[in-house]
């Protein structure tokens, strides 16, 4: 209460009222106010007292009748139309109108100014791209738009002191490389960014008393027609070919973790940060081939030998074999500024809820893939939904399309933001959806996702016409490529979860609890290799994404059509398409399959699993009453639908845990996490299985009996048990 007025009236009572209750339009018209009452004259006040009762109890009737009249006349007039407003929901003629706008034509021009110079995280080139970006959604009409820096701590190869890998022998080089020479300046030289550093790989190499590491691209996985079989003949990687990356473990500014990299935030000192120790660089399997001649000692497994031809693959040298392999890295971490592009498209019924659409910027080459074929759809998405909205159009709720900063140094961007807009993002996100590397192959559409949003993804897809199978729809394609049951002839396809940290869905699932999907069009599975055969290399250019990905940009038509498709029923659909009960079914597969990896004897002899099957089957009761309720609830009640929809929205922040898992307290889902072992992949149940797998059953029964309260939890959400009776 800051300001009161006093009104004086008859008889020395004071009435006190606060300017400021509540918010109203007209609270600063509002002044304060002193009646002056004349003197009464003796034994007058009885009678006109009762007299200024009547006045004022007449008023007061007179006026219920104006307000009885007026809310009358609104509940069965103009509120008709009001009404209507509030039910807006997902509409087909809508959804036809977003495909017919977008373009392939657009989306190669897209690419082809994408690729047109290197733009890596933190540089000038990526600055300038994201100011352009900014323009062109101005341009394209959305509501608002935001150009967001971070200072944060990045890691580039010294231009003047190249890092080197050589073979010595007493004082004799026998074999040097110093890495590529490109004419192309803005490309840098290949390294692993933070290096003394590691992925998870350096990091179990450090923890077996290695001094540092090399890597290499075997043709076995990248090459594996042989050397004279690659880019330009075709799509393999060539022989000097170097895949840049980061390598070190977590998401977001190493120096700020849980916190956003904002200029008045405290930073950790470098020797305080989780950064490895041990230096490492990327050679080509060309150099590689150099090196592993050079080894003399203990033949390899079977499962360890590569492709390289004239090589015998060895474990280590004999004791009499002098040779020395010396790593030189010259790295410099640095300070620089890095910047998400933020646009808006205000919602008209729900502008609180947000559909957030991303994709990050930043490439460690051209990035004609990874990340450029995601951006160049990206902005026709951007160009097709603000046409819309020139033209009448505006989503049930908003829609953010973000552009990221520095996702190749860990998810840099997307973590900074989600970190500073957490409290916000919890109460209104609705979901997030990603693309990174839309189109790295032309084969069948690819899709990691939340459990209860599987459903909508896959009625997307439905809509799109498959762009190489005339008559084939891509989710028809998609489930006859990758089906999750592959034995029966109408599986549904398979979606992976979403648990590793390899692209910018990670803060948002792993740290905000946000539903997410991530989805790209790739290539043919059944050829086993880990991913595109140019990725992260100075070969990802418009010209291998043009002859022999993607010619006429078709796919990245098909792809862009099912993210737009997706997100327009998000974001217009009354009740959100979302469905808990897939969760549940989720749920019980990775109990399953625990007992299936450990094995059910060893669970017995060490853990009781009864209570946490217990809470999933109360998680899956409580799904489907809540699917039941939902299906039948009174759609003429916005009011009811909107609470139906914010338990749909909330239900994955219920799996969140706000301490983080032991030792890693950015990765706050318990239900999902990057694996120890491989921070790309993922696990589940991730608590209980790093506590199995470092022998530990104690705290195995603890993160368990955490797991099991939190579902727990989130089956009583789902029916409002906390007020419910017994």
């Amino acid at each position: 209460m800051t300001q009161q007025q006093q009104v004086n009236m008859p008889g020395s009572t004071t009435l006190s009222m606060s300017e400021r209750s509540g918010y109203s339009r007209w609270a600063g018209d509002v002044d304060n106010i002193d009646l002056q009452i004349a003197p009464k004259e003796p034994g007058s006040e009885g009678r006109k007292g009762l007299v200024l009762r009547i006045l004022v109890l007449g008023t007061l009737f007179v006026f219920g009748l104006i307000l009885g009249y007026v809310i009358r006349r609104s509940t069965h007039g103009v509120p008709s139309k009001v009404l209507d407003s509030l039910q807006q929901d997902y509409r087909q003629d809508i959804s036809q109108q977003l495909m017919h706008n977008m373009r392939a034509e657009n989306i190669e021009s897209n690419l082809r100014w994408l690729t047109n110079q290197s733009h890596v995280g933190g540089s000038d080139e990526s600055y300038n791209m994201a100011r352009t970006i900014r323009q062109k959604l101005k341009d394209f009409g959305f509501d608002a738009t935001q150009l967001k820096r971070y200072k944060v701590l990045l890691s580039y190869p010294d231009r003047s002191k190249p890092n080197t890998v050589s073979f010595v022998e007493g004082d004799n080089t026998l074999f040097h490389t110093t890495g590529q020479q490109y004419s192309d300046p803005s490309l840098l030289q290949p390294y692993n960014a933070y290096s003394p550093n590691g992925t998870v790989e350096v990091e179990h190499a450090a923890a077996a008393g290695a001094i540092g590491v090399v890597l290499y691209s075997d043709p076995a996985d990248y090459a594996i027609h042989g050397s004279n079989d690659t880019y330009n003949v075709s799509w393999w990687l060539p022989r000097d070919g170097v895949q840049t990356g980061d390598i070190r473990a977590g998401m977001g500014d190493p120096l700020t973790p849980m916190y956003p990299a904002i200029d008045n935030v405290a930073r950790l000192n470098e020797s305080d940060a989780n950064l490895p120790t041990i230096p490492s660089q990327p050679i080509s399997y060309k150099d590689a081939e150099q090196f592993l001649n050079m080894l003399d000692g203990q033949i390899a497994p079977i499962d360890w030998k590569g492709g390289i031809k004239n090589v015998e693959y060895r474990l280590d040298q004999t004791d009499n074999n002098d040779r020395k392999m010396k790593l030189e890295v010259n790295n410099k971490r640095v300070t620089k500024s890095i910047y998400n592009v933020i646009g808006t498209i205000r919602g008209a019924v729900e502008p609180d809820r947000y559909v957030i659409v991303g994709n990050h910027r930043d490439a460690w080459t051209y990035g004609a893939i990874d990340p450029s074929s995601g951006t160049a759809c990206f902005l026709e998405l951007a160009r097709a939904l603000g046409q819309m909205v020139q033209s009448g159009w505006r989503p049930r709720r908003t829609i953010i399309l973000a552009s990221w900063g520095a996702e190749e140094f860990g998810t840099i961007g997307s973590t900074e933001w989600v970190e500073e807009n957490i409290n916000e993002l919890t109460e209104k996100a609705v979901a997030y959806l990603n693309i990174d590397a839309a189109v790295n192959g032309n084969q069948t559409l690819w899709v990691g996702a939340s459990p209860h949003l599987s459903q909508v993804i896959q009625e997307a897809a439905k809509q799109v016409p498959c762009p190489h199978h005339k008559g084939m729809s891509v989710y028809q394609q998609w489930a006859k490529s990758l089906p999750e049951e592959p034995r029966k002839s109408d599986s549904p396809p398979k979606l992976d979860i979403l648990a590793g940290t390899g692209s910018d869905f990670a803060a948002f699932v792993l740290f905000a609890g946000i539903s997410s999907i991530d989805l790209q069009y790739t290539y043919d599975q059944n050829l086993n290799v880990p991913f595109y055969p140019v990725y992260h290399t100075q070969y990802e250019t418009f010209d291998y994404m043009k002859r022999f990905i993607d010619p006429d940009f078709s796919v990245h038509l098909g792809t862009v059509r099912v993210l737009g498709e997706t997100a327009l029923r998000l974001a217009d659909s009354f009740v959100l398409p979302m469905n808990c009960s897939l969760y549940a079914d989720a749920l019980s597969k990775y109990v399953s399959d625990l007992e299936t990896h450990y094995g059910k004897k060893n669970l017995h002899d060490n853990l009781f699993l009864g209570y946490l099957k217990h809470a999933v089957s109360q998680f899956s009761q409580a799904s489907e009453t809540m699917q039941e309720v939902i299906a039948t609830a009174d759609r003429t009640n916005p009011l009811l639908i909107r609470s139906h929809n914010d338990k749909l929205m909330q239900m994955e922040r219920h799996m969140l845990n706000p301490s983080g898992l032991p030792g890693r307290p950015q990765y706050r889902h318990l239900v999902f996490a990057p694996s120890q072992h491989d921070s790309y992949s993922g696990a589940t149940f991730p608590g209980v299985v790093d506590a199995i797998e470092e022998g530990d059953w104690v705290a195995a029964h603890q993160q368990l009996s955490i797991i099991t309260v939190t579902i727990e939890s989130a089956a009583k959400n789902m029916d409002d048990g906390a007020i419910k009776g017994p």
